[in-house]
């Protein structure tokens, strides 16, 4: 499959309901702060105060401890991957298959591959091994 749509994986992420989201990551004392939902931070095992902070009206969510790589701010889809080590990609699929969403991809055809590569190599008749690499071009 090609590469899914910026557009389809930001209408999945607003579609998250942000306390199920931070309750699958771990995160504990999960609470409403207006428009936002507050929690300790799964990512830097925060136990003391509720910095991981997901704005509700886009479901942004940002870390207020600074040495947190949560810090820099991102999609529930962005924090998903920061606290299970996978891409965006995999997230996303992994919510799509949770939530019963949709995905949609780009569509792309196979590129032809532009260069071929042939290592060939031996031994001289001095007794020394040599190695070369053979480059073909598929288009003139």
């Amino acid at each position: 499959m090609g590469l899914i749509k910026k557009e389809s994986i930001e209408k999945l992420n607003r579609s998250l309901d942000a306390e199920h989201v931070l309750s699958h990551l771990g995160a504990t004392h999960i609470m409403h702060c207006g428009p936002e939902v507050r929690a300790f931070c799964e990512v830097h095992g925060s136990d003391r105060q509720r910095s991981l902070a997901v704005k509700l009206d886009g479901n942004l969510c940002i870390c207020h401890n600074t040495g947190c790589p949560a810090n820099e701010g991102g999609s529930l889809l962005w924090l998903h991957s920061l606290i299970h080590d996978c891409t965006i990609r995999e997230a996303a699929e992994f919510w799509a298959r949770e939530t019963g969403f949709t995905l949609e991809y780009e569509e792309s055809a196979p590129q032809p591959e532009e260069f071929q590569f042939t290592e060939i190599g031996g031994i001289s008749q001095e007794g020394r091994f040599w190695r070369n690499r053979l480059v073909t071009a598929s288009q003139p």
